[in-house]
């Protein structure tokens, strides 16, 4: 499938909120693969499948993190 497009995420009161919408081509999804790492293009924290096109995750430590969001499919998985 296409790679999720209008990615919001946001932390409020200690929880994170991650919403995207699916992608226009390559065949619907069954999945998203959430990655949250340390460095830009890392997934060293977080690798977490979800059905939905929404993520809520608390409590979340204080920091900084990448996060990025991957569809996929039987054919495989999206760029994110």
């Amino acid at each position: 499938p296409d790679a999720p497009t209008n990615v919001v995420a946001f932390v409020s009161g200690g929880t994170l909120t991650m919403t995207w919408s699916p992608g226009a081509a390559g065949g619907p999804a069954t999945s998203y693969v959430v990655e949250a790492g340390s460095t830009g293009g890392a997934s060293d924290i977080a690798n977490l499948t979800v059905t939905a096109t929404r993520f809520v995750f608390n409590p979340v430590p204080n920091g900084v993190y990448f996060l990025r969001v991957r569809a996929q499919n039987a054919a495989g998985a999206s760029m994110p």
